[in-house]
């Protein structure tokens, strides 16, 4: 069921991640958010299994994947960025996650419309969220309620200062955060 948090700002699919006995990731799928503006803005793809759900979430919306104009990832793993076949929209990354992964996207912009990029390494060092009035996808940079409330950057990291930036960065700025495993989360001030 879609999640309207703004005028133009829905969230598809929330994230969601499953741990095993030993705390290893067992399952994990990010958020998919849209923001309907000029262009019309993907944010994360989930995987190739969330294609119904992300149809689905369209159709109540009265889209179809074909009128996704754009799509942000937020980073290049699978878990956010292996649904992106199902557009035919221009695909934005970092260059550094470009680079490191040698996919054919195009290195975000620091805004499109509306919409501003916001560099928030330390999960990965392409990292970047998106900000859109007082909304923040953060993908990996929070990746669940959890991180935030206990102020915990996350398992995986390749800097942990530069996580923990992160996450200050986005907290500072944000009114409502988008992790990429749970759902929304009110930022309180």
């Amino acid at each position: 069921m879609v999640l309207r948090l703004d005028k133009e700002f829905y969230l598809l699919k929330p994230g969601k991640v499953l741990f095993g006995e030993s705390g290893e990731i067992i399952y994990a799928s990010s958020s998919v958010s849209l923001i309907l503006g000029d262009p019309i803005v993907l944010v994360d793809s989930g995987l190739p299994s969330d294609h119904e759900a992300i149809i689905q979430a369209l159709r109540e919306l009265g889209l179809k994947p074909s009128d996704i104009d754009v799509v942000i990832n937020t980073h290049l793993h699978p878990d956010h960025c292996g649904g992106n076949d199902l557009f035919k929209a221009k695909i934005y990354a970092h260059p550094l996650e470009i680079q490191r992964t040698g996919a054919q996207y195009l290195p975000c912009p620091e805004r499109i419309s509306d919409v501003r990029i916001i560099e928030t390494p330390g999960h990965v060092d392409g990292h970047i969220s998106v900000y859109f009035k007082g909304i923040v996808v953060a993908g990996d940079a929070i990746p669940t309620r959890n991180n935030y409330e206990k102020m915990v950057i996350p398992r995986l990291h390749t800097d942990a200062n530069k996580a923990m930036e992160s996450m200050q960065k986005i907290i500072k700025i944000a009114k409502i955060i988008i992790p990429g495993h749970d759902e929304p989360i009110e930022v309180l001030k």
